[in-house]
């Protein structure tokens, strides 16, 4: 299988003169601009792309991969100290490498008694711990290669001022994910390795986003406050926050955050920022939640204000959650639903208890 890393010059365009991101054509050979294409799709995206009518998602796809990055040289180290750590699931999402001893059937005699169903749950505990452990196994290669790749970012930038770049791809869907396994659309520690090489001012103006994105970092509902809210918080937290942006090994607020690494990135970005004052540059990512990207596009075409509203394209005192409407107004027609077969019913104890368990059913999901 090839192996898709992260590249140190910007990637070739996809084009009809470009066959492939990468420098080595035998790589661009395993590629493609759409991933997992079919046969009607590619001939689709070949057409396209030969009548010029995928121009401009072309150029969208491109101008992504041709965005440089540099390593955050901070949460890489605390990374490797929490890997070498005696107990580095104490961070949170860090990923899960304590492997379990695998029961063993020591006396087949004795369990080839056993009720056929008794054998199944035996061998389904053998079978879910195997399981679990490589999943483990899994986690610890994929750790120590991201940390390798990062460390080649890492000297690329600190001895040449070298960036590096992600080549890009559609799904079959035309979602846009990047090409290397070494991205900012995985787990929270590789989101946090990444910051833009291309830097802009904090000051007085704008630090109110990096305080939100604190606050959404930290996460435990934190998230779903209202703005305000979110940055009384960050500054009633400041002191912990310093700590945690000046010493990752004598603090362990951080290691609580739901999005730990990626907070303590900010906590360092906010750090820097208070030591040196306005103009500070920074090129840490601030994330904001979509909400629903796809209803934002069509409450948009429709200049339809309400679902505007129910996925933050409106001002509001607090942020909506759109799922959250959906549940309540499903719950509301099952409940509608329901009455009326409460109404039309007969005295038939079937009926009765189906009744009663569907509005047991109702009560549950409330």
């Amino acid at each position: 299988a090839c192996f898709y890393g992260p590249m140190f010059v910007e990637p070739n365009p996809w084009g009809l003169d470009h066959v492939g991101p990468y420098r080595d054509n035998a790589i661009n050979a395993t590629l493609e601009a759409v991933k997992n294409m079919g046969g009607p799709q590619r001939a689709a995206v070949d057409k396209a792309m030969r009548e010029g009518t995928m121009d401009n998602a072309l150029t969208a796809l491109n101008s992504l991969a041709a965005v440089p990055y540099v390593v955050n040289d901070y949460v890489l180290e605390a990374i490797k100290w929490t890997l070498d750590s005696d107990d580095p699931e104490r961070v949170s999402k860090f990923p899960e490498l304590e492997q379990f001893p695998v029961p063993q059937i020591k006396d087949w005699k004795a369990h080839m008694k056993l009720d056929p169903e008794d054998r199944r749950d035996v061998r389904s505990e053998i079978s879910e711990v195997v399981s679990y452990n490589n999943g483990c196994k899994g986690n610890i290669q994929n750790l120590l290669r991201h940390i390798s790749e990062a460390e080649q970012c890492a000297a690329a930038h600190a001895n040449d001022n070298i960036p590096f770049y992600l080549p890009q791809q559609w799904d079959t869907r035309v979602r846009v994910y990047h090409i290397p396994d070494f991205g900012p659309h995985s787990s929270d520690y590789l989101r946090a390795l990444f910051k833009f090489h291309r830097t802009t001012e904090i000051n007085e103006g704008n630090d109110f986003w990096l305080l939100i994105h604190l606050a959404n970092t930290y996460g435990h509902g934190l998230d779903k406050k209202p703005w305000q809210e979110r940055v009384e918080w960050a500054l009633d937290h400041e002191g912990e926050i310093h700590k945690a942006g000046l010493d990752f090994t004598m603090c362990d607020f951080w290691e609580t955050a739901e999005d730990a690494f990626q907070f303590l990135a900010a906590c360092n970005e906010w750090n820097k920022y208070r030591r040196h004052g306005n103009g500070y540059l920074t090129g840490l990512p601030l994330a904001l939640d979509a909400t629903q990207s796809g209803v934002q596009h069509y409450a948009c075409a429709g200049q339809h204000p309400e679902d505007a509203a129910l996925v933050n394209l409106t001002e509001a005192d607090e942020p909506n959650d759109y799922y959250t409407a959906c549940l309540d107004r499903a719950v509301e027609i099952m409940e509608e639903k329901l009455a009326e077969a409460m109404v039309s019913r007969q005295a038939d104890p079937c009926t009765a208890q189906d009744y009663a368990d569907q509005k047991a059913y109702v009560a549950f999901i409330e």
